[in-house]
């Protein structure tokens, strides 16, 4: 197992959503190790909801950074995507969308080289390739950060 498969994952779970699910309002793309309330959050959903059925909304990141370092596990080549920062898009903890933007998004897998950090793949480049618009819920994330504690 690697990050690297995490993409194929990620793709496959919007198929099996796709093929599976062909009545739902909306899709939730969720990671198994995080908290989600999710009266709360469709109900935030409803309330940010745009006039259009091509959208996504999570936690947005915005004009992030390549890390170049070798020493980080998320450390890119230059050739494996180019430039200073990454499109806009979505983390992948927790975003929600419609079957259409899905639908959009998985009809550009095939036109688009596969990137392995699968959040800024799907709802960064892809969605972007789709138009599919993105809508922050960052101020509705609780985000802590891991802070050692060294004593001597």
């Amino acid at each position: 197992e690697s990050y690297y498969n995490l993409v194929n994952k990620h793709i496959m779970g919007l198929y099996w959503a796709e093929d599976n699910c062909p009545d739902v309002e909306h899709i939730i793309k969720m990671d198994d190790d995080i908290y989600v309330d999710f009266t709360g959050l469709l109900a935030v959903v409803d309330k940010n909801k745009p006039n259009t059925s091509k959208w996504m909304m999570g936690m947005l990141q915005m004009k992030l950074p390549i890390l170049r370092n070798k020493i980080s596990k998320w450390a890119v080549t230059e050739e494996e995507f180019s430039g200073q920062f990454y499109p806009d898009f979505l983390s992948g903890w927790c975003y929600v969308s419609t079957p259409s933007a899905v639908s959009d998004i998985l009809n550009m897998v095939e036109d688009e080289d596969m990137f392995w950090i699968d959040d800024v793949w799907v709802t960064g480049v892809l969605a972007h390739k789709a138009e599919v618009e993105l809508i922050s819920l960052n101020m509705y994330y609780t985000v802590y950060r891991y802070v050692e504690l060294i004593i001597t």
